[in-house]
């Protein structure tokens, strides 16, 4: 099993301290022992979902945790809503939806826990039993044993099985909608025949571990040849030491020092590799942030983990750029 460490709710980041009595080279060592050991360590938050086993929640999807009275919940039909802020907001049982059965941790109180996510812009409460607390782990997540709609796979622990929830495919079992990529018109520079024969050496921009592995899996399981760069700063890095080896990025929106949005403006004016196909793959899949996404300089902007469109996605994309050689 992998290292587990119980984080606050916050996620605030512990930072070794380094004594005043070692050098600087020491220093710098442990420093990037630490960064190195963060940057293996991923974010869940952790419920309860009338299992005996714990589940978990990718962090970089939970927009807000809240608690609601009961007597808050109102129906559309069999659809239970509450009334939250300016929006109204869609009550999902996790246990109900994987097969666990009505929540039962909050009823004696009379409150709900509620996971608040967004997807393509609009808000989704996820019913679960108890809120537990966040997990910052270096375990991997095995996928192998999962096909049940709604879970990612299964986290082994020191403390134990953790499985992990897939948030967007519980929304999409209640609220099904097509995943349609918004395309540019612009089509950048061709992919060389050298390239096609070698298949596609990709960058990959994601700073969230969790995301950074399933789609590098996806990716690598294709034959594509990945390339991992932690956020747009480190992606721009890369490129200027490798400006001729990529024939695709493919970038998440939200990151630390440079966004996608950033990254992908920064790629366009840099003629040494402007004409590189850009594609975008974020949790932020609502309209506006699309053609804020197109508008910056990528060619698709997807939504995050739906693998066969992403695959899709590619090779359609790369398939225009042959055609356009």
């Amino acid at each position: 099993g992998g290292i587990a460490l119980i984080l606050d709710i916050h996620g605030i980041s512990k930072v070794a301290r380094i004594g005043g009595d070692r050098d600087a080279s020491a220093q710098a060592n442990l420093l990037r022992a630490e960064q190195k050991r963060a940057s293996d360590l991923q974010e869940f938050l952790i419920v309860r979902v009338n299992s005996p086993t714990k589940h978990a929640i990718v962090l970089g999807y939970v927009h807000r945790l809240e608690e609601f009275k009961a007597s808050d919940i109102e129906y559309s039909g069999k659809q239970r809503l509450i009334r939250y802020g300016k929006t109204i907001l869609p009550i999902l049982s996790v246990g109900e939806c994987l097969g666990y059965g009505i929540p039962t941790g909050g009823s004696a109180r009379g409150i709900l826990s509620v996971v608040v996510i967004q997807k393509a812009g609009v808000l989704y409460g996820l019913e679960v039993d108890e809120i537990v607390d966040t997990l910052s782990t270096d375990a991997e997540v095995d996928t192998l044993l999962n096909k049940q709609p709604g879970l990612f796979g299964n986290l082994n622990t020191p403390d134990g099985l953790i499985v992990a929830i897939d948030p967007f495919e519980i929304i999409a079992s209640a609220f099904p909608a097509t995943v349609v990529p918004i395309r540019s018109e612009k089509i950048g520079a061709s992919v060389s025949v050298l390239n096609q024969a070698r298949g596609l050496k990709i960058l990959f921009v994601e700073d969230t571990v969790f995301f950074r592995r399933a789609v590098s899996i996806v990716l690598e399981k294709e034959g594509y040849d990945v390339t991992i760069a932690l956020d747009g700063r480190d992606a721009v890095e890369i490129l200027d030491r490798n400006p001729d080896k990529f024939d695709l990025i493919i970038s998440d929106i939200e990151m630390p020092r440079m966004n996608g949005f950033e990254l992908a403006r920064a790629i366009r004016s840099n003629q040494r590799f402007s004409g590189l196909p850009l594609l975008a793959l974020s949790s932020r899949a609502d309209r506006k942030y699309a053609e804020m996404g197109i508008e910056s300089g990528f060619n698709v902007y997807l939504e995050k983990l739906k693998p066969a469109i992403l695959l899709d996605a590619i090779q359609k994309l790369v398939s225009d750029e042959r055609r356009s050689a």
